[in-house]
């Protein structure tokens, strides 16, 4: 059921091909039977289903969207979208909202992340107001005199408040295993 939710919500590229390859038979259907009505109905659909597609927007999609703008601070070396993202009651591993953002501006003192790849993002946990996944990346980071590849997984929990959407919990999951880990990374 995942997959058809992508499907019909959230990939256009898919969805597109799938309803040019309908739209096709539809097509040599009526040049074949001369009743052009099926291949209305087909056109009428994918309208229909590329607007609605445009118009929703899912839990994954609000998380992925979160996230790029984190990504795009920690490359940047900043906490704009970060801080955008968690909510005046954030609390994690014994750090408010901004204890936690003033730990993530320390960390730039002592770590460089030159590049980042997200390439894993999993649903965890998938509630009416809230969804938890689980993302994985690929950094190229310098950290005094190292430079090379650090390979991490995120837990990270949202929530939906209001008509926004909110970061609640970020757990370290690899290669950090003790939380708050984030203590200990300097």
């Amino acid at each position: 059921m995942d997959w058809l939710a992508w499907l019909l919500l959230e990939s256009t590229l898919a969805l597109a091909i799938v309803l040019v390859v309908i739209n096709f038979f539809l097509l040599v259907h009526w040049r074949r039977s001369g009743r052009p009505r099926a291949l209305l109905i087909g056109l009428a659909m994918a309208v229909i289903l590329m607007v609605v597609q445009g118009a929703v927007v899912t839990k994954r999609e609000h998380a992925k969207r979160i996230l790029r703008g984190i990504e795009q601070d920690v490359l940047a070396m900043q906490t704009t979208n970060l801080a955008r993202a968690l909510p005046p009651d954030f609390n994690v591993a014994g750090y408010d909202r901004e204890g936690f953002l003033n730990m993530v501006r320390g960390r730039y003192d002592v770590v460089r992340v030159l590049g980042l790849r997200r390439w894993a993002f999993n649903v965890v946990k998938d509630e009416p107001d809230a969804i938890t996944v689980s993302v994985q990346y690929t950094s190229e980071v310098r950290a005094g005199g190292f430079t090379g590849t650090a390979i991490s997984t995120w837990r990270v929990r949202f929530e939906h408040r209001g008509d926004d959407w909110f970061i609640v919990a970020v757990t370290p999951v690899q290669p950090f295993h003790d939380w708050p880990s984030v203590e200990g990374f300097r």
